[in-house]
């Protein structure tokens, strides 16, 4: 329910910063508030209405580490692993640091059989994050 309204309140402030002019709403504060839309709609595990607006933004950023790991993260838990696999993966190869993606693909290597590279993958998001390793 608080995800939702909060999903809800994000969309509202999108559509009124739309025509707005300012510094608050720069292109990059647009794109920021609907990363941050597509993350709650996640957690709210709206995973059909977070993609569109994931894609829209890699579309704008191809090259931002956390819309891909959100987009993999989202694909994988819709059971689109190899499109999912592929997301996680760019994040990474644009920062190899990010333990969240990490994690991510370990979850999705271990749904896919993947154990061993899963184990390895869960190990370094440790090795960055310490016991305060996320899990996606």
């Amino acid at each position: 329910m608080k995800a939702t309204l909060s999903a809800t309140l994000l969309a509202f402030l999108l559509s009124a910063c739309g025509g707005a002019q300012g510094p608050e709403t720069s292109p990059e504060a647009q794109q920021n508030l609907r990363v941050d839309l597509a993350e709650l709609l996640i957690k709210s595990r709206a995973f059909h209405e977070a993609a569109p607006i994931l894609r829209a933004a890699l579309e704008r950023d191809p090259k931002d580490p956390r819309i891909h790991l959100l987009l993999g993260v989202t694909l994988r838990d819709k059971g689109v692993y190899v499109e999912g696999e592929r997301s996680l993966r760019r994040a990474l190869e644009l920062n190899p640091q990010l333990a969240e993606a990490h994690s991510a693909l370990g979850v999705l290597l271990s749904l896919t059989g993947r154990h061993e590279l899963a184990l390895h993958a869960h190990e370094r998001a440790v090795e960055l994050k310490g016991d305060h390793a996320p899990f996606h």
